[in-house]
């Protein structure tokens, strides 16, 4: 399997939109803020998208990775960025859960 070919897969894709939510949701103080920077994870996609499909010239289904690659990373990120928020809130909290 070509670098190309690993970086457009599903797996890979999921694994970097899993590891932008959590990321987001472990170093975000408020809701508001980590929810707003969460917009960053489709508009990354896209871009990484268009950048990989002019690395690899030849492509004739191009038109469809731009639609139907990005929502992938972005279905990963959502649910990571609340593992991640209560990972956080855990985290602040861990005296309390001692006692």
């Amino acid at each position: 399997m070509a670098l190309s070919e690993m970086l457009l897969s599903t797996e890979f894709l999921i694994a970097t939109g899993a590891l932008a939510g959590l990321l987001i949701g472990l170093f975000s103080r408020t809701h508001l803020v980590g929810c707003t920077t969460l917009v960053l994870v489709p508009i990354g996609a896209i871009i990484f998208t268009v950048v990989m499909l002019q690395v690899v010239p030849g492509n004739s289904t191009a038109a469809l990775a731009i639609i139907f690659l990005p929502p992938i990373p972005t279905m990963a990120a959502f649910p990571a960025f609340y593992v991640g928020k209560i990972l956080r809130y855990m985290w602040l909290n861990r005296k309390s859960i001692y006692r």
